[in-house]
């Protein structure tokens, strides 16, 4: 029995915590203000990885933020299937490999495409 309790209390520790709205800052609260109504109810780890990201979006200098939007807008355009192979191959990239591939083919910088003309 006493087993069966270290590991519920094991799981539970390992659970994210469930951030409510009330800790997200004024600027986190103004990104998510459509998610407002139903916070809630999303799950807890949804709503870590929400918070992460708004935290690294008000982090981003103005460059980072339109890489950010282009990148988004082009994943969006893809096919289901393209879009998940293209997963698959980044989960299996390393971390330096990762960073690499974010500095060779992230989209240029708004000024870079200007400079090119």
């Amino acid at each position: 029995m006493l087993m069966g309790w270290a590991l519920t209390l094991t799981v539970w520790a390992q659970q994210p915590d469930a951030i409510p709205w009330e800790r997200l800052s004024p600027q986190q609260q103004e990104l998510l203000q459509p998610l407002q109504p139903r916070w809630d109810a999303l799950p807890p780890e949804r709503r870590q990885r929400i918070w992460q990201g708004t935290r690294r979006w008000l982090e981003m200098d103005p460059d980072e933020r339109w890489r950010a939007r282009e990148n988004w807008r082009r994943r969006q355009q893809m096919d289901p299937e393209r879009r998940e192979r293209l997963r698959e191959r980044w989960r299996e990239l390393s971390p330096d490999q990762r960073r690499e591939m974010r500095q060779r083919f992230g989209p240029p910088r708004p000024h870079d495409r200007w400079e090119r003309r």
